[in-house]
C-alpha cells in the first residue's frame, strides 16, 4: 500500500518457501515506521513453522505499546529482539538482548564469543533498564515532535509525510514528478539538512521518498523550510 507504506502481511506469508531457514520481522518497520498488529505477528509466525522467526523491536518504546515479547514464550520458533542503542541511548555501547525459548538459547550460547561484552557495557545496560524516567522522557519527546512536523508538513504542497509511524524516523513522499529523492537529498544537504535517500540507502524504496528522522521541534522546523526553499 504506497499511501500507508502498511506491510502486505498476504503477500508476505506467500513469499515465505518450504526451503524457508530463517522469517525477519521489524516492528515498528524500518524505513516506513509502520505497525503490524498482534494478530498480524501471529500469523506470520504460525506460517513459518519450519523456520526461525525473529521480531526485530529495536524501535518499539515509540509505538506506544509494550511489544510482543510475550509471544515468545507461546511459539517455539520465535525470537524477539531489543536494542540499547535507541530508546535508551547508548548505541555506542553496541549492546542489545533477545528473549526465546530454551532450545534457540541454548543454540545461540554455544557459538557465542566467550568474552563478547565489557564491564562497562553491563553496567551502562543494567543501568538503562533502571532508569525508567530517562526512557520515558526520550519516548514523549519524539512522539510530541512526531506529531508536531505531521502538523507542519501540511504547508508544503510538493512533499507529504507518509502517516502512521510508530517509530522515532517518518518517509516523506515527492509528489512533484520533476523532482527525485537524490536531487532533493542534495539540495537539503546544501542547507545543512541531512536525512536518507530512500532510492539509495533503502532496497524496495524508489526514488519518490526520503527518509527523516524526529527530532527537536527547531530541528523539524529547519527539515520543513529547507524544502519549502526548495520549492
Amino acid at each position: 500500500d504506497r499511501q500507508s507504506m502498511a506491510l502486505n502481511v498476504e503477500a508476505y506469508i506467500a513469499a515465505i518457501e518450504p526451503d524457508t531457514r530463517i522469517v525477519y520481522i521489524t516492528n515498528p518497520h524500518s524505513p516506513s515506521g509502520t505497525w503490524l498488529d498482534e494478530s498480524e505477528v501471529r500469523r506470520i509466525v504460525e506460517a513459518s513453522a519450519h523456520a526461525l522467526v525473529v521480531l526485530d523491536e529495536a524501535y518499539v518504546h515509540y509505538s506506544d505499546t509494550p511489544g510482543y515479547i510475550h509471544l515468545a514464550a507461546e511459539y517455539e520458533n520465535l525470537a524477539v529482539l531489543r536494542t540499547f542503542s535507541k530508546a535508551f541511548g547508548l548505541a555506542g555501547l553496541r549492546i542489545g538482548f533477545g528473549v526465546a525459548r530454551r532450545p534457540i538459547i541454548d543454540t545461540l550460547l554455544a557459538v557465542k564469543p566467550t568474552w563478547n561484552m565489557g564491564q562497562l557495557q553491563i553496567v551502562g545496560g543494567v543501568a538503562a533498564l533502571d532508569d525508567d524516567e530517562h526512557v520515558e522522557r526520550t519516548i514523549q519527546t519524539i512522539v510530541k515532535n512526531r506529531e508536531y512536523v505531521q502538523g507542519r508538513f501540511q504547508e508544503l504542497d510538493r512533499f507529504r509525510m507518509v502517516g502512521g509511524s510508530r517509530s522515532n524516523f517518518f518517509l516523506v513522499e515527492l509528489l512533484d514528478p520533476d523532482i527525485d529523492s537524490t536531487g532533493v537529498f542534495l539540495g537539503l544537504l546544501e542547507r545543512g539538512v541531512v536525512v536518507k535517500d530512500g532510492s539509495v540507502s533503502f532496497r524496495g524504496l524508489d526514488d519518490r521518498f526520503l527518509r527523516c528522522d524526529v527530532n527537536l521541534q527547531p530541528h523539524m522546523d529547519r527539515l520543513i523550510d529547507a524544502l519549502a526553499d526548495l520549492s
